[in-house]
């Protein structure tokens, strides 16, 4: 289910950039592959979007949960926050509606998952990442 994502036309051009961790057909996550697919796409999205230079952006995988990081300036806590509000965006520099976050926490919600979103990342100063863990 995640090699097809990769594989859109969106991030073929960018697949060197996206490193895998753990094995993509051990997730285990009761939802359908269609909202699976939003919810990739969204949180790959905005890893690339926000990633500062050309880091490497990180899917790590394990059975019931997926977490995307990637290197960026910290987020500040109240942003962190309010960033699955709608039209809520970490930089209003950057492409977007603000809706993308909204989204994947909605669908996360309804298949009884969560997502946490954290900034820095541990032991760091910097970064940003989305875990989705299923029931």
């Amino acid at each position: 289910m995640i090699e097809p994502v990769l594989a859109d036309r969106e991030f073929a051009p960018r697949r060197d950039r996206i490193r895998i961790t753990g094995q993509p057909d051990d997730l285990q996550a009761f939802v359908m592959p269609d909202a699976f697919a939003i919810v990739l796409r969204n949180l790959i999205n905005n890893a690339v979007l926000y990633a500062e230079g050309d880091d490497a952006i990180t899917l790590t995988i394990g059975p019931k949960q997926l977490t995307i990081t990637n290197d960026c300036a910290p987020l500040e806590a109240e942003l962190l926050q309010q960033l699955t509000t709608r039209f809520v965006r970490g930089d209003k520099t950057k492409r977007g509606s603000g809706l993308g976050l909204s989204i994947v926490a909605r669908i996360i919600q309804d298949c009884n998952g969560t997502l946490t979103l954290s900034s820095p990342l541990p032991e760091t100063s910097r970064g940003f990442s989305a875990t989705l863990i299923f029931p």
